[in-house]
C-alpha cells in the first residue's frame, strides 16, 4: 500500500512520533467520518480498540494508548493524508 502524504503530514509524523505503520492501520481499520470541505477524518473506534491493540505489536502499554488515540485527516478526492494528530481528552478536576 502506497500512502500519499503531504509535506505537512510527514513533518507531523516525525514531530509526534507516529509511525507509518500506524498510518497504514488507520487507513485500513479506521472509521471514516466526512467532516466537510472534502475532508475525511479516520480514527480508531473505541469499541474496536482491543482488537486493534493486538495488531500493534511494537508498542508498550503506555504508548499503546497514545497510538489508539491518533487520527488523520485525508482528502476525499485524492486520498492524500493531510495531517496526523493525537486526540487529547479534557481533564476534569474534582473539587474537595
Amino acid at each position: 500500500m502506497q500512502e500519499n502524504l503531504t509535506l505537512h503530514a510527514k513533518k507531523r509524523l516525525q514531530e509526534r512520533s507516529i509511525t507509518i505503520e500506524l498510518v497504514r492501520l488507520l487507513l485500513v481499520r479506521g472509521t471514516r467520518e466526512h467532516i466537510g470541505s472534502g475532508i475525511i477524518r479516520r480514527s480508531f473506534p473505541r469499541r474496536d480498540q482491543k482488537k486493534i491493540a493486538r495488531e500493534i505489536s511494537d508498542c508498550t502499554p503506555m504508548n499503546l494508548d497514545k497510538a489508539l488515540n491518533c487520527y488523520l485527516l485525508q482528502c476525499s478526492e485524492t486520498g492524500t493524508v493531510i495531517t496526523v494528530a493525537k486526540r487529547f481528552q479534557e481533564t476534569r478536576f474534582r473539587r474537595h
